[in-house]
């Protein structure tokens, strides 16, 4: 899970050593979120766009980004709703997994 504040850019990077070649899952936001969230969320493989989508409350993205040779992972978050003072909303990422070369 994936706290976010007003417009903030939340992210976590991760040092995959090429070790993997790919990344799947899902994203979306929490069902409790107001109605009027609306996050990108974006994955970059040593600084390439692997995967860029803006999601809305109720929907999904599907992830499958290739990892070939990636070196460091970078998962990144901003909120595209209207700021909201004090609370954080949440964005969630289900069934993660990475998957090593064949």
């Amino acid at each position: 899970m994936v706290n976010v504040s007003g417009n903030d850019l939340t992210f976590v990077e991760y040092d995959l050593g090429r070790k993997f070649a790919r990344l799947k899952g899902s994203a979306g936001p929490l069902d409790d979120v107001p109605s009027d969230t609306v996050f990108k969320i974006q994955i970059y493989g040593d600084g390439a766009s692997l995967f860029d989508q803006t999601i809305k409350l109720g929907a999904v993205g599907t992830i499958d980004a290739d990892l070939t040779n990636v070196l460091r992972l970078r998962i990144q978050v901003t909120n595209l709703a209207k700021p909201t003072c004090c609370s954080a909303i949440q964005a969630i990422f289900g069934d993660l997994s990475l998957t090593p070369p064949t």
